[in-house]
């Protein structure tokens, strides 16, 4: 059972998890820079929002904090 199927937080990769539009976009706008997403954090597959980008260990240390 993964951590969102149980209600927890999670860290997640947020270029990983959305690598297909971020393909798109380039494909769009070729030589256009896209900045990195960095990492987040989620619950029940929804991020909470307003966060900054986030590295890893910072995203891990948050949902830690969140499900405690």
């Amino acid at each position: 059972m993964s951590a969102a199927e149980v209600g927890e937080y999670f860290a997640i990769d947020l270029d990983e998890n959305n690598r297909h539009a971020i393909a798109e976009r380039r494909k769009r706008f070729p030589g256009r820079e896209f900045p990195a997403l960095g990492w987040g954090v989620c619950r029940h597959g929804h991020g909470l929002q307003d966060l900054p980008p986030l590295s890893e260990g910072q995203a891990r240390e948050l949902a830690g904090k969140l499900n405690a």
